[in-house]
């Protein structure tokens, strides 16, 4: 009986070393800005912030903000910018209005908030190429890291968004560059099953 405990712990150890690590590398492969900063709801108990109206495609409320000198580099609590909110939502006519205040004030586009995730960033992970494309336009840096040195080639791999996969690349991604885990957007793409996007990235 002892020895069969002995065996049987290096075992259940091994188990759980193992189950760590890939929750580890998962976590640092898959899409999760959508569960970090998930939209909040605007009820009648709450008056609706310019935050909320980037995020929610309140295009009319942005327009008036940014036309009567608004400041459009504030930032919230998790140290997002209006443009951050932008690209969260997908709107590109809510980028536009955003960007629309140059050059009476000067949009970061690479903007880190709290987590290190720039705005293009959020475009990448959530699949929006029109977003996208129009930061990259702007100047945005493709190569940006955040805290777990992820760029938006790795979350747009992870999410298995080929469209955005493409427009990175031929803007200057670099296929290369590795997270904090050592892992390429390749292995991320392969990590969570991203078929397509894996052989987009087996020809660079």
């Amino acid at each position: 009986m002892e020895m069969s405990a002995v065996r049987i712990a290096p075992n259940l150890l091994d188990r759980r070393m193992h189950l760590r690590l890939f929750l580890f590398f998962f976590r640092v492969c898959a899409h999760q800005g959508a569960a970090r900063h998930a939209p909040m709801e605007t009820g009648n108990q709450r008056k609706e912030t310019i935050y909320d109206a980037c995020r929610l495609g309140n295009e009319a409320r942005v327009k008036e903000y940014v036309r009567h000198g608004g400041c459009v580099t504030e930032r919230d609590a998790n140290r997002m910018t209006l443009l951050h909110h932008a690209a969260f939502s997908g709107k590109i006519c809510i980028v536009d209005a955003i960007l629309s205040a140059q050059p009476m004030q000067t949009v970061d586009l690479d903007a880190a908030d709290a987590g290190g995730w720039t705005p293009l960033h959020y475009a990448a992970e959530r699949g929006f190429t029109a977003v996208v494309e129009r930061l990259l336009d702007e100047g945005a840096n493709p190569n940006a890291r955040d805290e777990m040195k992820r760029t938006p080639l790795h979350l747009a791999a992870g999410a298995g968004h080929v469209g955005v996969l493409q427009i990175l690349l031929k803007n200057g991604a670099m296929p290369s560059a590795k997270n904090v885990a050592g892992l390429t957007a390749l292995a991320c793409a392969g990590a969570t099953g991203q078929v397509e996007a894996v052989s987009v990235l087996e020809q660079q």
